[in-house]
């Protein structure tokens, strides 16, 4: 019978993607979730950041715009404010010099985490086979929703193939991490790296931190996987009415009812506003709703063969917010905003040596996170949204 122990788990590389070290408020130089997974275990599990150096230039074209931005305002405001006192008054600031410190700030970060900026392997590329992806829009190339006769990917595929040497250089003993959230991306990079059993692709952050705290147990590294895989399709399985996702999602209909329902006026200050003028304001749907399921998550062990887990199950759809025409508000656009809860689903199993699960038991449902904010079109491509005619919810699929 094969052994279920080991002695350490072996040291990774972690190759991050742009949409795991992105923060919405660029006063911060990444993400506070890559922060305190990084805090959390980095040194415990001998970790080493790569970051590919088109997702370092990403970071850096996005901070970049975002202080350009607000020193354009600036300047604005400081001509307002000359005008008001009838003086001359010069902002010294330049775009440049504004460039040369959000960079600095970038990399002294990177050095700080002692990240490694992975060259774009542009001598190892077959171009010729890149070019005819880019052509016939295989993955990780795809059509432009807005643009369907143009394709979009470039930089993916510059990614992918970044994984793809850094995987091929790896020595025995060393793992490589690669996480993004972009399902297409993920998927294409698994298959390009499918020979090497020393690399894995992640859907997040979680992901691996629940595969590190499986080693912690000094568990096989074989056996981590293979119950990782098994307890995401134990947890979901479309064709088994009694899986546990069924259970979980009956009772989030009824624990969360409010919260699922049609977004309050209150959830949005610019309806809220809106509202106060006496308008018939409402939240309409524009998509369906899209549930997600991520892939399982290991808690803790106890007893030995009691595993508990964290199922993340994540609800989306996008609203419009509509109300009547008045002098006041001719010309305002009506917001559209994109709902996302996020729920994790605790349950427990008995695993066996062999990685069998049984006793299966629904432990506990909570509300992890809610976000209702302004969204772009990719977005509701990665939650699987599609726009509905009709003002009515509609209720959307599970996809694992």
């Amino acid at each position: 019978m094969r052994s279920i122990r080991r002695r350490e788990p072996p040291e990774h590389l972690v190759i991050t993607d742009t949409n795991v070290l992105w923060c919405e408020d660029k006063a911060a130089v990444v993400s506070p979730d890559f922060e305190q997974f990084w805090g959390d275990f980095a040194s415990e599990f001998t970790l080493t950041l790569v970051v590919p150096d088109v997702v370092r230039g990403e970071l850096l074209f996005q901070q970049t715009t975002s202080a350009l931005k607000a020193l354009g305002r600036a300047t604005a405001e400081l001509s307002r404010v000359a005008v008001i006192a009838g003086q001359q008054y010069s902002l010294r600031l330049t775009e440049e010099r504004v460039r040369a410190d959000v960079e600095s700030r970038l990399d002294r970060w990177l050095q700080q985490r002692r990240a490694r900026v992975e060259p774009t392997p542009v001598s190892s590329i077959d171009w010729q086979r890149l070019i005819l992806d880019a052509i016939w829009r295989r993955a990780p190339f795809e059509q432009d929703p807005k643009n369907p006769e143009f394709e979009k990917g470039f930089r993916d595929a510059l990614v992918l193939e970044t994984v793809r040497a850094v995987s091929a250089q790896t020595a025995l003993g060393r793992r490589v991490a690669f996480i993004t959230a972009d399902a297409v991306l993920r998927n294409a990079t698994a298959k390009a790296v499918s020979a090497n059993l020393r690399t894995t692709c992640y859907e997040s952050l979680s992901e691996l931190a629940s595969y590190l705290r499986l080693t912690k147990e000094k568990l096989d590294e074989q056996f981590v996987r293979e119950i990782q895989t098994r307890a995401t399709r134990r947890f979901f399985n479309r064709s088994d009415s009694n899986c546990l996702y069924w259970q979980a999602k009956k009772l989030v209909r009824e624990r969360f009812a409010s919260e699922l329902g049609r977004p309050s006026l209150q959830d949005d200050l610019m309806v809220d506003a809106v509202a106060g003028l006496g308008n018939d304001v409402r939240w309409e749907p524009i998509t369906s709703e899209s549930i997600r399921i991520a892939a399982a998550q290991f808690d803790r062990l106890e007893g030995g063969h009691n595993f508990f887990w964290k199922s993340p199950v994540i609800f989306a759809q996008a609203f419009r917010c509509v109300w009547a025409p008045t002098e006041t508000l001719r010309g305002v656009d009506y917001p559209e905003r994109l709902r996302v809860l996020t729920f994790d689903i605790s349950w427990k199993a008995r695993v066996k040596r062999d990685g069998r699960f049984h006793d299966l038991e629904l432990c506990d449902v909570n509300l992890r996170q809610k976000t209702f904010q302004s969204f772009e079109h990719r977005e509701l491509s990665r939650y699987g949204l599609t726009p509905i005619r009709v003002a009515v919810a509609q209720s959307g699929g599970e996809a694992a």
